[in-house]
């Protein structure tokens, strides 16, 4: 009987001892975990590896057919801007896309296009003036294979917003679509705006920001006639830093020669002082170009203001164009 309580008690002693020794053992790789986050594997999606097709991506996908701009997919922007998942399979392949947005809304996205195979080189487009032809489109292809393509800030509302995402020289892969809300609105320009359909309202008298975001874009906005005052106003031009500017201003409802034009080099603010505006101009336009010079993160600043009034006794101001240009 002794000798089994004795027994009893010191099988008891290995178990607790184990235990503990278990025990300390875990907190330690509990602390080691929290001490070395890194060891634990990082969430982020890493382009190399992006080969695997059997890796099933989270969120939305598109659904086939979707070739011709009459099979989009509808992509339904609400609360929660999920990234939308495709690929391209093929040369002749091409993903249509129609965005969507809350009835009488009007958003301003950022819109980036990110290859998921290190060989994909996408081809992001964009629908204007109801064109529906892949070679027609407004089309954004600056980077490379496996690089992003961005539309830095677009224009979405009420009407159809579509684009289209094929390959360049018959690459294939997969792709991720992200939308990122812009939240303030301000005097910024958005795409499209290359054509006078789709031009900007600008914001007069007063200024508005601007970027050339792919090889030959123009930037055009307008203002209305009856909103023009008679007088002389300033008119400025910031300069990118990097490439100089084309700007035109014309008037009336077709395009014609320019009311004015003028360079603005990289490096130099350019003023004109003296534009005179007269109350029977019926509209006014301005075009702004850099060639095919672009720069996503250095924009311009297109200024236009009332000239304050002259006294009497100051000297006439001359007003602009009145000459050659």
């Amino acid at each position: 009987m002794e000798w089994s309580r004795w027994r009893r008690w010191g099988w008891m002693g290995v178990i607790g001892l184990v235990a503990c020794t278990s025990s300390c053992s875990c907190e330690e790789r509990i602390r080691e975990m929290i001490s070395n986050p890194g060891d634990r594997g990082s969430a982020e999606f890493n382009s190399n590896d992006a080969g695997d097709e059997s890796t099933s991506p989270e969120g939305p996908r598109e659904s086939e057919p979707n070739n011709r701009r009459r099979e989009a997919n509808a992509i339904e922007l609400g609360s929660n801007l999920d990234a939308f998942h495709g690929s391209i399979e093929g040369r002749d392949d091409v993903d249509w896309y129609q965005l969507q947005v809350p009835d009488e809304s009007s958003w301003r996205l950022e819109l980036t296009i990110t290859p998921l195979s290190g060989s994909f080189d996408p081809v992001l487009g964009l629908a204007v003036d109801g064109a529906s032809d892949v070679d027609d489109l407004q089309t954004y292809d600056v980077g490379g294979a496996g690089e992003q393509e961005r539309i830095p800030v677009l224009e979405v509302d009420a009407s159809t917003t579509t684009l289209a995402v094929r390959s360049r020289d018959g690459t294939e892969g997969r792709y991720r679509l992200d939308f990122q809300k812009r939240l303030s609105r301000g005097a910024v320009e958005a795409e499209p705006n290359d054509t006078r359909d789709t031009a900007i309202p600008f914001p007069y008298p007063g200024e508005i920001q601007g970027f050339y975001d792919r090889p030959g874009d123009r930037d055009l906005y307008h203002v209305s006639g009856d909103t023009l005052k008679s007088g002389i106003h300033s008119l400025q031009v910031t300069p990118t830093g990097e490439f100089p500017q084309t700007v035109a201003l014309e008037t009336g409802g077709d395009a014609g020669e320019p009311y004015l034009r003028f360079e603005v080099p990289p490096e130099k603010r350019h003023v004109v002082p003296n534009v005179q505006m007269h109350s029977d101009l019926e509209q006014l336009w301005f075009t702004l170009s850099a060639g095919e010079s672009y720069d996503l993160e250095s924009g311009y600043r297109l200024r236009l203001i009332e000239h304050p009034p002259l006294e009497e006794n100051e000297l006439v101001l001359e007003g602009e164009p009145n000459g050659d240009h």
